[in-house]
């Protein structure tokens, strides 16, 4: 199984979308600052906002790659 997330930071207000096969592994890299040169090292206070289980990988980099299109706040909070 694969995953589409979406993390959010309180510090920065700000909103990341990504997709796992591992969502609570890949939380703790972000808030670890594992990937060093990666947007969510500016903040250590990620949360998981949503968890969305996908049937395969390329259903998980479509839902990624849709909601990053739509640039918008408001919509990954819906």
């Amino acid at each position: 199984m694969h995953y589409f997330y979406i993390l959010y930071s309180k510090n920065l207000d700000r909103y990341y979308i990504g997709e796992t096969s591992n969502v609570l592994e890949r939380l703790k890299l972000h808030n670890s600052h594992h990937f060093s040169k990666a947007f969510t090292k500016s903040a250590k206070d990620w949360n998981l906002e949503l968890e969305f289980e996908c049937l395969s990988k390329s259903d998980a980099l479509f839902l990624e790659r849709f909601v990053k299109r739509m640039k918008s706040a408001k919509f990954n909070k819906k």
